[in-house]
C-alpha cells in the first residue's frame, strides 16, 4: 500500500501539475483547462493555491465548462462561495463541481453539518467531477472526514479514514494515503486509542513524501498528533514542539491543536498556561459559527473547564450550553460539571446512557466510566465506585499518561489507596489535577438552610419556617460553613454563588 520511504530517492514529483505550470508559462490555456480536467487531483495537491488561482484566472471563460473542476476550483479559490457563485441554488440536477465547490466552502467557514448535508444528497453527483481511478476513493475519504472530524463525528471520521485507504492512489497523490493515516491518528490522539494513533503515525512515516504543498500540513497534523499523546517527562517538548507550529499550517483544522494544547498544559497542572494558550490563539481562529461542531465549541469547552477547575460551577454552566451538544465529548463535560455540583442521580443516569456513543472510543469510553465512578463515591457507595474502576482497569489494562488528566483528583486519590496498580506514581498527581475538586455535597436540608440563608430572614425565623428548633438550624449552619470553607454567613453565601449552590 503506497510506496516505502527511501531516503536515497526525493520527493515524488507530480507530473501533471509540472505541465499545468508549463502550459501557463507558454500561454496555452486550452492545455491547462485539459490537463486540469484530466488530472484534477495533482492539479490541485501540485500547485499551491495561490499560483493556481492565477493560473486559472487566465484561463478564458469559455473554456472552463460547467461543473468542470477547472471552474470549480477558480470557484473555490475565490470564495466565499454561495448559490451565486455557482449560479443556482443545489438542486438534484445540480453540475457535480459546483456541489463540491459549496460542500468545501460550508467546511471552510466553519459549517460541517452543512457541508455533510451536501455530501449525504449529492454524493454521487460531487464524486461525477473526478476519475474514480485516478486517486478518488482515497480523497473523498479523506475529505468526509475531516468534515466529520469537524462536526464532532469522531467514529464516522474514522469510518470515512479506514475506507480512503482500501484503495491506494497513484504514487504522485502518495500525499493523500498519508493524510489518511494522519488524520485518524488526530482523533485517536485526543479520543479514541493513543496506542492506535502511534500505530497510524508510523504507517504515516513510511509512505514517500511527494512534492505536494500539503506536505507541511499533513506533517504538523502528525507532530499535533504525536504530542497530545506524549509521556509526561516529554511534556515540556510536547509543547514546545506545538506551539512552534505555523499557524497556517494548521488549515481547518485548528480546533484540534487548540485542544491539544490545552490538554498538554493542563497534565503540567498549570491551569493559567493552559488558558492563555487559548486566549492567544483565539484572533487567529477562522471559519467558526458559534455552537457549530468543533470549532464553534472549543473555546465554550477549555473556559468551561478553567471553571470548573476554579470552582465556578455556574459560570461552567453557562458556557457549556454555548458548546454544540451534538459532540459527545461536550455532553461528558456538562456532566462532569453536574457530577461537581452534586446532580448525583441525574447524572449517573445520563453517564449511564451515554456508553452507546463513546464505547468505540477509548479516550472517551475512559472518561465516560471515570465519571461514573466519580458520581457513584459522591453518592457514598464506595464498593460500587471500586466495582466500577476495577472493570476500567481490567479493560484498559494500561493507563496512558494522558487518560490521567481524563480522572477528577478526588477519584484518583480514592482509586489508589482502593486499588492495587491504580495509575503509576509518576506524574499522576499533577496529571489528576487537571479536574477540580468536587463541590461540598449538601444535605437537602443544608441546602434549605442556604437558601433561607440569602433572604433577609433571621435564625429563629429560618427555624419556624422549617419547623425546627432554633439549635437545630445552628447546628446545619455550623455544618454548611464547613463544607464551605468559611466562618461567616456572609462569606457561606458569597462561597455558595461562586460554586453555583444557590
Amino acid at each position: 500500500m503506497g510506496v516505502s520511504m527511501d531516503d536515497s530517492v526525493g520527493p515524488v514529483p507530480l507530473p501533471a501539475a509540472s505541465a499545468i505550470v508549463r502550459a501557463h508559462e507558454v500561454g496555452d490555456s486550452a492545455m491547462v483547462a485539459e490537463l486540469v480536467e484530466q488530472a484534477p487531483l495533482e492539479a490541485w495537491f501540485g500547485i499551491a493555491p495561490p499560483h493556481l488561482r492565477e493560473i486559472l484566472d487566465a484561463v478564458p471563460p469559455r473554456l472552463l465548462a460547467t461543473g468542470s473542476a477547472a471552474r470549480t476550483f477558480r470557484i473555490v479559490l475565490h470564495g466565499p462561495v454561495d448559490e451565486r457563485s455557482v449560479g443556482s441554488a443545489p438542486t438534484a440536477d445540480a453540475p457535480g463541481g459546483e456541489i463540491a465547490a459549496l460542500f468545501f466552502d460550508a467546511r471552510a467557514r466553519g459549517d460541517a453539518q452543512r457541508a455533510l448535508d451536501l455530501r449525504r444528497r449529492f454524493g454521487e453527483r460531487m464524486n461525477a467531477l473526478f476519475d474514480e481511478t485516478g486517486g478518488i476513493a482515497t480523497f473523498a475519504g479523506v475529505q468526509i472526514g475531516i468534515a466529520q472530524m469537524l462536526a464532532g463525528n469522531f467514529v464516522e471520521a474514522l469510518e470515512s479514514f479506514t475506507m480512503a485507504r482500501r484503495t491506494a492512489p497513484p504514487a504522485p497523490l502518495t500525499a493523500l494515503l498519508r493524510d489518511a493515516y494522519v488524520k485518524p491518528a488526530m482523533v485517536h490522539s485526543l479520543f479514541g486509542d493513543p496506542q492506535t494513533a502511534l500505530r497510524k503515525l508510523d504507517a504515516s512515516r513510511s509512505l514517500s513524501p511527494t512534492e505536494s504543498w500539503v506536505e507541511p500540513v499533513i506533517t504538523a497534523h502528525a507532530e499535533i498528533a504525536r504530542a497530545t499523546i506524549s509521556a509526561d517527562e516529554d511534556l515540556r517538548s510536547a509543547i514546545e514542539s506545538t506551539e512552534s507550529i505555523p499557524l497556517p499550517l494548521l488549515g481547518e483544522l485548528w480546533p484540534y491543536r487548540v485542544e491539544a494544547l490545552f490538554r498538554l498544559y493542563l497534565r503540567t497542572g498549570r491551569l493559567d498556561e493552559a488558558w492563555r494558550s487559548v486566549e492567544a490563539f483565539r484572533p487567529a481562529a477562522s471559519g467558526l459559527v458559534p455552537g457549530n461542531g468543533m470549532p464553534g465549541s472549543v473555546f465554550a469547552t477549555t473556559a468551561a473547564v478553567v471553571a470548573l477547575r476554579e470552582g465556578r460551577i455556574a459560570r461552567a454552566r453557562a458556557l457549556i450550553r454555548e458548546a454544540d451538544p451534538k459532540l459527545v465529548s461536550n455532553e461528558l463535560l456538562r456532566n462532569a460539571i453536574e457530577v461537581a455540583a452534586g446532580d448525583l442521580d441525574h447524572s449517573i443516569q445520563r453517564l449511564i446512557g451515554l456508553r452507546a456513543r463513546t464505547r468505540r472510543l477509548r479516550q472517551l469510553e475512559f472518561a465516560r466510566t471515570a465519571l461514573l465512578a466519580w458520581a457513584v463515591l459522591r453518592r457514598g457507595d464506595d464498593a460500587e465506585a471500586t466495582r466500577i474502576l476495577r472493570d476500567l482497569l481490567d479493560r484498559h489494562h494500561r493507563i496512558f499518561d494522558a487518560e490521567r488528566a481524563l480522572v477528577p483528583l478526588e477519584l484518583a486519590t480514592f482509586a489508589e489507596h482502593a486499588i492495587p496498580g491504580w495509575l503509576p506514581a509518576h506524574g499522576s498527581g499533577r496529571s489528576a489535577d487537571a479536574w477540580p475538586d468536587a463541590v461540598p455535597r449538601l444535605t437537602p436540608r443544608e441546602h434549605q438552610v442556604l437558601a433561607l440563608m440569602a433572604s433577609d430572614m433571621t435564625r429563629t425565623e429560618i427555624a419556624e419556617s422549617m419547623f425546627v428548633s432554633v439549635n437545630t438550624v445552628k447546628s446545619q449552619q455550623r455544618a454548611v460553613f464547613r463544607k464551605l470553607g468559611v466562618n461567616t454567613r456572609l462569606e457561606a453565601l458569597m462561597t455558595a454563588e461562586r460554586l453555583g449552590l444557590l
